[in-house]
């Protein structure tokens, strides 16, 4: 499967429907109904999903990748792999690793006839879409923890032994969760291992939510468009010419993690990312607030309802 036939609606932007007619949910469902208002039961932010394509999945900090670091490189008419500096994420390859990961690049570039610099901009949408799903499912796993210690909410789950916490062993049928469990340090809702636990030994299996509590608490998100990237290639100037972008994008969901984004309107948090990649990066091209806010406008609306309307387009 290549970027240019990929069907990107599991991972991009899932279908939203109402929560499934049945009393219980699992905690993957639940967890990703809170984050994308999709009650699905599959891992709708899989880094394998990205790897299926991109041949690597991401690393670090979600927002890094083997074939993008390749891909910029390409676009910039380089023949070497950039400083330590510049890709913090990614060790110096030997000369035999960079050849492969070279010639995987110009495999993809052959098989979907798009150029290097349209594929960087296909797969810093995928990589930013990446990261804000795993911002949003964390954020859903606190909110989820919150609901349950306050008593709003009532989890069903099988008691468990164990020292793994990924490898535990039931010790009989599921109970009521007791609310206090909740309040246990460094608590985990892994959907991955569908088990609870925290601190310490043991903990529960198979967590199951009320259906009907959870759409109490979460009602349906009218109105809101799933979180999605526009995969038409984006282009300014002449071909090729190098941009900001990725930086800006980088940054903005760095102060979005943080909560340091400016809730007013989208064009006051692009003049604070214009100001930063002046003063940061003074030897990358420049970005006018007005093209931050058009770039980022959607993504902005993804994550925030401002609370008054901004009298710029």
């Amino acid at each position: 499967m290549s970027p240019g036939s990929i069907d990107r609606a599991s991972f991009l932007a899932p279908k939203r429907e109402g929560l499934p007619d049945r009393p219980t949910l699992t905690s993957r469902a639940t967890l990703n109904w809170i984050a994308v208002g999709a009650a699905s039961d599959a891992n709708l932010n899989d880094p394998a999903a990205i790897a299926r394509v991109w041949v690597f999945p991401p690393e670090g900090d979600g927002l890094s990748n083997a074939m993008l670091v390749m891909l910029r490189v390409m676009a910039e008419g380089g023949s070497a792999w950039p400083l330590q500096e510049e890709v913090p994420n990614f060790t110096l390859p030997s000369p035999a690793r960079f050849a492969a990961i070279r010639a995987r690049a110009q495999g993809l570039i052959d098989s979907t006839g798009m150029d290097a610099a349209t594929l960087v901009e296909r797969l810093e949408g995928e990589l930013f879409v990446f990261g804000l799903r795993r911002m949003l499912l964390a954020g859903a796993e606190l909110s989820l923890i919150q609901a349950a210690l306050q008593q709003r909410l009532r989890v069903l789950a099988e008691p468990a032994i164990g020292e793994d916490p990924r490898a535990l062993t039931s010790t009989g049928m599921a109970i009521e969760v007791p609310h206090a469990v909740f309040a246990t340090a460094h608590l985990r809702i892994d959907p991955d291992a569908d088990a609870i636990y925290g601190l310490g030994a043991g903990g529960y299996l198979r967590p199951r939510f009320l259906t009907s509590e959870v759409g109490a608490i979460w009602p349906p998100m009218e109105g809101v468009e799933p979180v999605s990237v526009d995969t038409t290639p984006l282009r300014s100037g002449l071909p090729g010419r190098p941009t900001s972008r990725h930086l800006i994008e980088t940054e903005f969901l760095r102060r979005a993690q943080a909560g340091e984004v400016n809730r007013n309107s989208v064009m006051d948090e692009a003049r604070i990312l214009s100001t930063w990649l002046h003063e940061r990066h003074p030897h990358h091209p420049p970005a006018s607030a007005g093209t931050v806010a058009n770039n980022l406008r959607n993504r902005y609306r993804a994550l925030f309802s401002p609370t008054k309307s901004s009298s710029h387009p």
